[in-house]
Order: C-alpha cells, then sequence, then structure tokens
C-alpha cells in the first residue's frame, strides 16, 4: 500500500518494506515498556512513540521513481 501510493516498485525498492519495519520496531518497543510502567494511559504510550519516531530520520533525498 505504502508503495502503491508512492508509485515505487516494492519489489525493486526496499525503502516501504524498511519504514514499515522501522515503525513496527518503534511501536514494539514503546508498548513493551509502556507495558511494563505503572502509567497505562493514552498519554504515556503517546509521548515515547513521538520521541523515538522523531529520532528516525527521512528517506534520503534521492529518489528511485522512475519518471
Amino acid at each position: 500500500m505504502l508503495a502503491e501510493r508512492e508509485g515505487l516498485d516494492v519489489d525493486a525498492d526496499p525503502r516501504p518494506r524498511l519504514a514499515v519495519a522501522v515503525f513496527g520496531g518503534v511501536m514494539r518497543v514503546t508498548e513493551r515498556q509502556w507495558s511494563m510502567s505503572e502509567n497505562f494511559s493514552l498519554e504515556a504510550m503517546r509521548e515515547p512513540t513521538v520521541a523515538y519516531l522523531a529520532q528516525v530520520g527521512p528517506a534520503p533525498a534521492e529518489s528511485r521513481r522512475e519518471t
């Protein structure tokens, strides 16, 4: 879905799969830390999620889209 939206060939360009894997990893780490804490509020889950995702840099500026 991500590759299709961005006009990329998922078999030739690994970036869509990498983006999904990184997001999934962030969510897994955040959920694990959140579930082991004493604060189960939505905000307690949101804050580290936002902080961790902010540490993930943007994709390289060079586009692999075929023109």
